[in-house]
């Protein structure tokens, strides 16, 4: 006996593809896709415009004066790690 399925349809393969592939769409099997006779116009809709740009900050501190402050909240941090230490090993 032969091993395997057995095929019911003598159909190519190539049409076998062709009739399974974009199933449900009417395209792929050579029917036009149906179209509404009065198609509903798309609503048109109106955006508010963009808000406008807020201007920088003029008394907003400069990239300098925060990394100098940066740095001294982590000295003083590290000062407070190393006073923390010492009363451990007191």
């Amino acid at each position: 006996m032969a091993m395997g399925g057995v095929r019911r349809d003598n159909t190519p393969p190539q049409e076998r593809r062709r009739r399974h592939r974009g199933r449900g769409s009417g395209e792929a099997d050579g029917r036009p896709v149906p179209q509404p006779e009065n198609p509903v116009p798309e609503p048109e809709i109106n955006l508010p415009p963009p808000p406008n740009p807020q201007p920088s900050n003029p008394q907003a501190p400069s990239m300098d004066q925060l990394i100098a402050k940066q740095d001294q909240m982590i000295a003083n941090q590290n000062q407070l790690m190393q006073a923390m230490a010492n009363l451990l090993h007191a």
